[in-house]
């Protein structure tokens, strides 16, 4: 998980725009990004965590200081990820009941950053032609999916199926469920985990990518930091009609 300083960086970052996502939907949002072995540009990716666009910066250096600390949170997500200690981000032994609404909004990011490449996690949907990974993988998301919308949290699973005749007839109980769930969550991520670095190692090709950030501002006419391709004051540096 990323340092305190950091998250606390992250989280008055985020808070002036509306759209942007919550500190642990960001958070989770980065760890379905990395644990998911395929190339996924930031310029794919830094939209999403505004709503969709990267929005309209005052500044030239506002637009790069957010840009850069995005990126230095990536950054530390995928060193802890390829140094094998990236892992489920909370203790429930120290949480409070109302603090698992965190857990959910984590989980709402996580299942996002998986889907930008959900094929490489199932590549098949019919069950029947899922080998025993992809049935594991399968179940893994099913947990997260349900962690993220508890609300919703019987529409994830078919109770018709289940050996307990009560259940078949009645669906399940939905706080039993919600307890459940959230007691398989941790192993449901660190197996998601596991499966993504695993993939990882089969793939020498693939070098994940890690965007540098250094002290140094990023020129109007340089390339943007984020991926795109395209120079920065047509990116991530445009800026309202005052800033030259």
């Amino acid at each position: 998980m990323i340092g305190e300083s950091l998250w606390d960086d992250l989280d008055d970052m985020l808070s002036p725009y509306e759209e942007a996502f919550t500190i642990d939907v960001l958070c989770g949002f980065l760890y379905g990004i990395v644990i998911t072995a395929e190339l996924i540009r930031p310029s794919e990716w830094l939209p999403k965590i505004f709503g969709g666009e990267i929005p309209e910066f005052e500044s030239r250096d506002e637009g790069q200081g957010v840009i850069d600390l995005l990126m230095q949170a990536y950054n530390e997500f995928i060193s802890q990820f390829q140094s094998g200690i990236l892992g489920f981000p909370y203790d429930y032994e120290d949480m409070d009941p109302k603090d698992f609404e965190l857990v959910e909004h984590w989980c709402v990011g996580l299942s996002l950053g998986m889907s930008l490449r959900a094929e490489f996690w199932l590549p098949s949907e019919d069950p029947e032609d899922m080998d025993q990974v992809e049935e594991e993988t399968a179940a893994c998301i099913s947990i997260v999916e349900a962690c993220s919308d508890i609300d919703n949290i019987n529409e994830v699973f078919d109770h018709t199926k289940s050996g307990d005749p009560k259940v078949r007839n009645e669906g399940f109980d939905q706080g039993e469920m919600i307890a459940k769930m959230f007691g398989y969550l941790p192993k449901a991520v660190e197996t998601l985990t596991l499966i993504g670095a695993r993939k990882a190692a089969e793939r020498p090709d693939l070098t994940t990518p890690v965007q540098s950030v250094g002290s140094n501002k990023v020129g109007r006419n340089q390339s943007c930091p984020c991926g795109s391709g395209k120079k920065f004051k047509k990116c991530c540096g445009v800026s309202s009609t005052s800033i030259h």
